[in-house]
């Protein structure tokens, strides 16, 4: 749990104020709480309250800690860290880290 902690909290640092500037070709991180997920797409607010969606596609990937995980396994109210990037002018997320809370 503490390399979680500190996994979600170097990320965190990254973020800086979560706010994403897209600009297309460079990755962008962002941690938040789920507010909404489905097939698509995610949205995710920001501790700032400033809200985030991005889309999910067959080149995402999911993490739980160090394990893989599923796009079933996020659910709403759960905090997340994402990397994502711009793609035809969407931010579209290339990972979702969820916290190891097992």
């Amino acid at each position: 749990m503490r390399k979680a902690t500190a996994i979600l909290s170097f990320i965190v640092a990254l973020a800086s104020g979560s706010r994403l500037l897209a600009h297309e070709g460079h990755e962008h991180k962002m941690m938040g709480t789920v507010t909404a997920i489905d097939a698509r797409q995610i949205e995710v607010t920001a501790e700032d309250g400033h809200k985030m969606v991005f889309g999910l596609d067959g080149e995402t990937k999911y993490f739980r800690g160090k394990s893989d995980a599923t796009a079933g396994d996020i659910k709403v109210g759960e905090r997340v860290a994402i990397t994502a990037v711009e793609k035809d002018g969407k931010m579209v997320a290339r990972e979702v880290h969820l916290a190891d809370n097992r």
